[in-house]
């Protein structure tokens, strides 16, 4: 969590991604299916790759990204 919301900071392919667990249809808390690679809503079914792109559902937009840095081993999250 940061500044209260949640969040998801993943590395894929070497390279590091974040995004806000919030679903962009109704606001629900996402939850993520690791056996699926998928990013889920679990109160209206929407469903997100991990490069937090929509793959299904009633969400109207991707997941909103988070700039995210790595920097002499610490990784740096902009909010």
């Amino acid at each position: 969590f940061i500044k209260g919301k949640p969040i998801i900071i993943l590395r894929k392919n070497g390279v590091i991604k974040s995004f806000l667990l919030i679903c962009p249809h109704r606001g629900c808390k996402l939850s993520i299916d690791s056996k699926k690679n998928l990013i889920f809503c679990p109160c209206h079914g929407s469903t997100f790759n991990l490069d937090g792109k929509k793959i299904k559902g009633p969400a109207p937009s991707d997941l909103k990204s988070i700039k995210v840095e790595k920097h002499e081993g610490y990784i740096y999250v902009y909010i």
